[in-house]
């Protein structure tokens, strides 16, 4: 199986950059398989069948660059805002959206039949901030996700404790400059990344600032915050949870808690979600992580221990086993699986 690994690097070694990386899906074995692009920061990837994406995390002044690889080329073009962390690309392959932590706007881009970006259509910015003078003094946009089962774009922003939902109309390629609905976390919370059930009525939100899970439910076509929960009970908080996962089964979900270097697991059969375990990530600083489309493994990157780690994931259980494997990468800070 191939994974796309995003790294926080300069990008002049040629060894270092966005890369593909190989896992044996017999052993759980890491391997280096080459350089997929020698660029500065390529912080996050994503795949569709024919194009892989990336983007420069960088200070709006160089100007960061969105970068589309197939198999015979590399399509870049400038980016309009500061720090972009985060890709999505909608079901129908027609648009990317490009979220920028630094500056907290989102450009959205078409897709040409072939994958390329062409035309910026959207520059979405609302005002706001928070309670934490450290971290929330502005809006930053920490992730793009285009729901599947209505035309909307949801904008998850640590720094005004606010998910926004905007409406997009997919023939006149129009964004609506201001959210359907603006669904407000509790104040200091930092909601960083989201995920969906398969039906589009609950969603899970890991708050980075809290260190807990927000559950949302859509009722009457407004989404209600139900819940809320502590991502490991009785441990110490340091103001670092990451990435979250759902298993592909739908029954599982995963939250990676940097300043324990642990995963955290819970069941979401139930109304609610149940904590059920954590893992060690064998390093430190898990900055993200994958479930592959199988369920059977997971594979974390240790932001500061510069390490992949794979697991073996029972499907019936959820729980993750440690492979005993971990391959040496240079400040890893995101992986997905390659199309």
């Amino acid at each position: 199986m191939d994974l796309n690994v995003g790294c926080y690097c300069d990008g002049l070694k040629v060894s270092e950059g966005m890369l593909c990386v190989e896992l044996n899906q017999h052993t759980g074995k890491l391997a280096h398989k080459q350089v997929s692009l020698q660029t500065e920061n390529p912080s996050y990837v994503i795949a569709t069948p024919q194009t892989t994406y990336t983007a420069n995390e960088v200070s709006e002044s160089k100007p960061p660059q969105l970068h589309a690889l197939t198999d015979d080329s590399v399509h870049s073009l400038a980016l309009k805002g500061d720090s972009p962390c985060h890709l999505a690309v909608d079901k129908l392959q027609q648009f990317i959206a490009v979220a920028h932590y630094g500056s907290g706007n989102v450009n959205v881009l078409t897709l040409d039949a072939t994958g390329q970006p062409q035309e910026l259509v959207a520059d979405l910015f609302v005002e706001g901030s928070s309670v934490n003078l450290d971290r929330q003094t502005s809006p930053h946009a920490h992730q793009v996700t285009f729901l599947s089962t209505r035309d909307q774009l949801a904008v998850v922003d640590l720094g005004s404790d606010v998910i926004h939902f905007y409406q997009y109309d997919r023939s006149t390629l129009e964004f609506d400059k201001m959210p359907v609905q603006s669904v407000s976390i509790p104040a200091g919370n930092g909601p960083r990344h989201m995920v969906f059930d398969s039906l589009e009525q609950t969603a899970y939100v890991v708050c980075e600032l809290s260190e807990t899970l927000i559950t949302l439910k859509d009722i009457d076509d407004e989404w209600v915050v139900v819940d809320e929960t502590d991502l490991l009970p009785d441990q110490e908080k340091g103001e670092a949870a990451s990435a979250i996962k759902l298993s592909p089964d739908g029954q599982f979900l995963y939250v990676s808690c940097r300043h324990q270097n642990q995963i955290s697991i819970f069941s979401v059969e139930g109304a609610l979600p149940k904590w059920l375990d954590s893992v060690s990530t064998e390093g430190e600083f898990p900055r993200d992580f994958l479930i592959s489309d199988d369920g059977r493994w997971c594979v974390a990157a240790n932001q500061n221990s510069d390490s992949l780690v794979s697991y073996k994931r029972d499907i019936e259980t959820g729980k993750l086993k440690f492979s005993g494997h971990k391959l040496t990468v240079t400040t890893p800070v995101c992986v997905t699986q390659a199309s």
